[in-house]
């Protein structure tokens, strides 16, 4: 029973800290890059690049 609310208030706070990340991040690439189509390409680059080093894929 502690041991639940525990885990669920450890997984309430990672969840808004994400949910905080993401919005940060969009506000953050929408003032540095206004046009939708660089922000996808710029987003898109990074992930890939990211993906390689890491070594994940498909």
């Amino acid at each position: 029973m502690v041991y639940d609310m525990v885990m669920e208030a450890l997984f309430g706070l990672v969840c808004s800290r994400f949910v905080y990340g993401l919005v940060s991040m969009k506000n953050k690439l929408g003032r540095t890059f206004g046009d939708p189509v660089k922000k996808t390409t710029i987003v898109s680059i990074f992930l890939a690049i990211l993906f390689i080093l890491l070594g994940m894929g498909r």
